[in-house]
């Protein structure tokens, strides 16, 4: 069994872990950055499934998650793992969501304001 490829797998997934936070918290052009380096030390599968990884995560969850599924079901054992790595946790969807929440309310506020404010015609 070779434990280098293991290990490198291993680290692979966390940094992907991290490059899913990054785009959770709306940084992605440092995740793109990192994914970036991963693959450049990576094989041209590796690289190619990195690239759909990453194009799911910038997409709203509720298409994210069936095409991770889809990536998923479809990789070997190491693309596996390293998909696994990258679905949104509940705890960062859920917060995703009161996040969202938050932003209307305060649009909703913002525009009775200025409705308040606007002159009548």
């Amino acid at each position: 069994m070779d434990t280098t490829t293991d290990t490198k797998t291993v680290d692979t997934a966390e940094e992907l872990r991290q490059v899913s936070d990054l785009i959770a918290a709306g940084a992605v052009r440092e995740a793109r950055r990192r994914t970036a380096r991963i693959a450049d030390s990576a094989g041209g599968e590796t690289r190619a499934l990195l690239g759909r990884i990453l194009d799911a995560l910038e997409k709203h969850p509720a298409v994210a998650l069936p095409q991770l599924r889809y990536l998923w079901k479809v990789s070997d054992g190491a693309g596996q793992e390293l998909i696994e790595a990258c679905v949104p946790r509940p705890e960062r969807r859920a917060e995703a969501v009161t996040q969202a929440d938050r932003a209307v309310r305060a649009t909703r506020a913002e525009r009775r304001e200025y409705a308040r404010r606007a002159p009548g015609t």
